[in-house]
């Protein structure tokens, strides 16, 4: 072996991952019960009753969200590690990669619509719901203002 893969495997940390990582795979499985669970009282709330209980909506949304946290962390896509070292998330994730697809996707159809006003593009129409979806979904993610120290 290499001095430096003798290097990398005396390194404390990486080991100490392995130990988060068996961790948060555990979670992991005990999450997609929690999930199943949840699904089945929506179901039966809205089979029942005609509507989804609202809490279940939120909490789904944020086990989602716990979920996705773990996988960034499984995958090495990120450093932090998610809840119980740090907090529990709230909403939708902060840096989904799928959100600049579709900004991007977004601006490509602002263009073209601009283009040739009078022309008409038939399979542009079925996405403008999107879009505005989109841009909802964006301003709601703004961040509380910071204090300042003036």
């Amino acid at each position: 072996m290499t001095q430096k893969t003798t290097a990398n495997l005396k390194e404390g940390s990486t080991w100490l991952r392995l130990v988060f990582i068996i961790l948060f795979s555990t979670i992991l499985n005990i999450t997609t019960c929690v999930i199943a669970v949840v699904v089945v009282i929506q179901f039966l709330s809205k089979l029942f009753t005609g509507k989804v209980v609202e809490n279940g909506t939120i909490f789904g949304q944020n086990l989602s969200t716990y979920v996705y946290e773990i996988v960034r962390f499984l995958t090495f896509k990120s450093d932090e590690m998610p809840w119980p070292i740090n907090p529990w998330p709230s909403g939708q994730p902060s840096d989904d990669p799928g959100e600049e697809q579709a900004e991007k996707k977004s601006a490509d159809f602002e263009d073209s619509e601009s283009d040739d006003p009078d022309e008409t593009d038939e399979k542009a129409e079925p996405t403008a719901p999107a879009k505005a979806k989109r841009r909802v979904a964006k301003i709601t993610k703004t961040k509380p203002p910071t204090k300042s120290g003036s």
